[in-house]
């Protein structure tokens, strides 16, 4: 993995100079370009995979939305475009530092609230690449928090949400043998729908869970990826890329198409 270091010491220079309220968005700027740019993987018209596509994040040197809904999200802190999971692609990498530790890395992308990621029932699926393997609570995506109804957190090996009774439940198979393997691109799918919650690594089924309670999406929040401004939650440290958000359940050959694209 080749990461764009070399402009840190440009960012040094000037993150010194400049205000300090002013410096997350400095970096940002600097080592991934500003979200309002262009992309260089626009989603196509013909996509097989664009029925009910809400979001579509390819994170080619910025954070848009290219379902053409202009869900664009804004960049902070330490996020990097480096090698994506396909040939000529690009995707973003998070430098984070472990919660605890005083003057440490930090980079999130935020989407703000909309009404259209309020959804009742959705897919999410994406890919990561990571290193490390030994802390299993990082965040790729949140959306609310642990006690809204319809709050998302999708972790390294597994996914949370709040039902309708405001119980956190979790579908997830890092216990399982097959956990994913680091140094390598994997793809992750999460679905909801009613009672049903189910997740899927490299296309195939992983764990399937019965909630206790039905689940009503009643957040009004931002969606972050890689972390958030809060400390509170536990802030990710490696790759991103096609992150795809539904407002439907994709079939399993939908989900395996998605894994062969």
């Amino acid at each position: 993995m080749k990461k764009t270091f070399f402009l840190f010491v440009l960012a040094a220079c000037l993150f010194s100079s400049c205000d300090k309220n002013n410096n997350e968005e400095i970096l940002a700027d600097l080592f991934f370009g500003d979200a309002g740019g262009s992309s260089q993987k626009p989603q196509k018209e013909s996509d097989p995979l664009s029925e009910g596509l809400v979001a579509y994040y390819p994170f080619e040197g910025n954070a848009n939305d290219e379902s053409g809904h202009k869900l664009n999200g804004k960049v902070f802190g330490n996020v990097y475009s480096t090698e994506g999971h396909k040939n000529e692609s690009q995707c973003v990498y998070f430098l984070n530092t472990p919660p605890g530790t005083l003057g440490g890395n930090e980079g999130y992308i935020s989407v703000p609230f909309s009404n259209k990621l309020k959804l009742d029932e959705w897919t999410i699926n994406l890919w990561f690449y990571y290193e490390d393997k030994k802390e299993k609570n990082e965040i790729f995506m949140r959306m609310g928090d642990e006690e809204t109804p319809g709050s998302i957190f999708i972790q390294k090996f597994r996914t949370a949400i709040v039902n309708t009774s405001g119980e956190f439940q979790f579908c997830t198979f890092y216990e399982d043998e097959s956990e994913p393997s680091p140094s390598e691109w994997h793809m992750l799918t999460s679905q909801v729908k009613g009672k049903t919650f189910t997740l899927y690594l490299d296309g195939v089924l992983m764990s399937s869970e019965n909630l206790s309670a039905e689940y009503k999406n009643q957040v009004s929040s931002d969606l972050y990826f890689g972390g958030s401004a809060s400390s509170y939650y536990y802030k990710y440290n490696g790759c991103l890329d096609d992150v795809r958000i539904y407002n439907r359940i994709l079939s399993e050959s939908e989900i395996k198409q998605l894994y062969s694209m």
